[in-house]
């Protein structure tokens, strides 16, 4: 289902479920979530895949997404994509840090690191990125005339650093907010909308790529030494990509 309705059916039929029956529930249901949330997503947007030459990139990241993969590598694939995608001077992926209310930890970047880098803990308040995950809405700030907040990721950062355009958004999943992607630019009004729907989409799928290792990690470190684990929950991924896949065509 999407947009609050019902608009289809995922069904597996199988000669038994016997023994993993509630592992294939769970992995069932998040198939149907994420079909539902990648439909809700690309409504309206197919043009942008046209335009922008970006569907046969887009289609190679969802199949590098393997959760047979450790983290970083799938985070580090994501980075390579936007860096081959996008135009900017920072790109920061930002997550909350559920145990400690009010902050956030950098687990992905690119380009300017002289103000942050990967695994660096951050209190967001009163910043462009509290707005951001606060609302659960996409921020764009095209020049530093407009900021009203004492800060990017951190009071004070936005006078030490010289960005003039800010974009982003908030990486959901069906837990709530989870974090945010961010671009930035020291040229002003430098992101455009088609930039901003497309950033929207890859944001999107690390959402679900999140919801997977939270639901499935442990699974994952049991199916390491569990060769034949392992293979059900590749495959069982891999039908997945597929199926979002043919949804950009």
């Amino acid at each position: 289902q999407f947009e609050g309705t019902i608009k289809g059916l995922l069904a597996v039929h199988a000669d038994r479920f016997d023994e993993l029956a509630n592992r294939d529930k769970i992995l069932l249901d998040n198939h149907a979530n994420q079909i539902g949330s990648t439909l809700s997503l690309l409504t309206g947007r197919a043009k942008l895949f046209a335009i922008n030459k970006f569907e046969q990139s887009f289609r190679k990241l969802v199949g590098d997404l393997d959760l047979t993969r450790s983290k970083e590598e799938m985070l580090s694939s994501i980075v390579q994509f936007c860096e081959a995608e996008f135009s900017f001077d920072k790109l920061s992926i930002v997550l909350l840090d559920h145990s400690y209310s009010g902050k956030a930890v950098i687990v992905g970047n690119s380009g300017f690191t002289m103000d942050y880098g990967v695994g660096d803990d951050i209190v967001y308040s009163a910043t462009h990125l509290e707005k951001v995950l606060s609302s659960q809405k996409t921020l764009v700030i095209n020049s530093r005339d407009e900021v009203s907040t004492a800060g990017r990721f951190t009071v004070g950062d936005i006078d030490e650093f010289n960005f003039q355009s800010y974009i982003a958004v908030p990486i959901n999943n069906q837990h709530g907010v989870q974090g945010a992607l961010v671009l930035e630019s020291f040229t002003s009004s430098h992101f455009d909308d088609s930039s901003c729907e497309l950033l929207e989409i890859v944001a999107s799928e690390l959402g679900i790529l999140i919801d997977w290792w939270d639901t499935f990690g442990n699974i994952r470190e049991t199916a390491l030494i569990i060769a034949s684990s392992l293979s059900v929950l590749k495959m069982s991924f891999s039908v997945r990509n597929d199926i979002v896949s043919r949804l950009c065509l």
